[in-house]
């Protein structure tokens, strides 16, 4: 188990919340077993950058000694996701080292006989305040090959909040573009209200029962 990270599992009756936040979030615990994997692929993923095999750094342009950080953010997130999918998290996870990163795609979950590809962002900070907003870097999310994305939220802690999912085509319809000087670059935002429940994101890969 992490170092970085508590030493006890999560309870169900530790379950954390949030009462000022209004939104339809999910908490997933996110136990020993999950930061040892956490923990194993932040380690490769932080190499690769290290000695050059991938170049593109992910959430800023530059190195930086918080890299690390970023990609522990990053993974602790995706494998939220895929729990609170129900998805077993080894298979669901990228474990590909790639000379651009993951190029936009986290997650690919299918669809009939096509794969819908996954963005998931992934903010660090402690529950309070406001919830985080979603935020897609314009190019991605105008041409990029996500055709969804996921907001979670983690920290040093047994758990984690997905704070809901949008298509593509809902960010483009009814989000809006932010940039400079409040974001280092222009991107595409919605607020964690305006997203669905987690829940909704296996049944609309699925085709069954979904409505627009």
């Amino acid at each position: 188990m992490s170092t970085q990270n508590p030493s006890t599992d999560a309870q169900p009756t530790d379950k954390p919340s949030v009462p000022h936040w209004t939104h339809d979030y999910t908490v997933v615990p996110l136990d020993g077993d999950c930061w040892e994997i956490i923990d194993l692929v932040t380690d490769a993923r932080a190499a690769s950058y290290e000695d050059g095999r991938t170049t593109d750094v992910l959430l800023t342009g530059d190195k930086d000694d918080g890299t690390a950080d970023k990609h522990v953010t990053g993974v602790a997130g995706e494998v939220a996701t895929a729990m609170a999918l129900g998805l077993p998290v080894l298979e669901a996870l990228d474990l590909s080292v790639s000379p651009d990163g993951d190029a936009g795609v986290d997650l690919e979950l299918r669809r009939g006989v096509e794969e819908r590809a996954i963005d998931i962002k992934a903010y660090g900070g402690a529950p309070v305040g406001d919830p985080p907003r979603l935020l897609v870097e314009e190019s991605k999310a105008e041409s990029g090959p996500a055709d969804a994305y996921v907001l979670a939220q983690t920290w040093d802690s047994e758990w984690a909040v997905i704070h809901g999912w949008t298509t593509r085509e809902e960010l483009l319809a009814e989000g809006w573009r932010e940039g400079p000087p409040t974001w280092q670059q222009e991107n595409w935002t919605m607020t964690a209200s305006m997203l669905r429940p987690i829940n909704e994101l296996a049944a609309w890969a699925d085709g069954v029962g979904w409505q627009w």
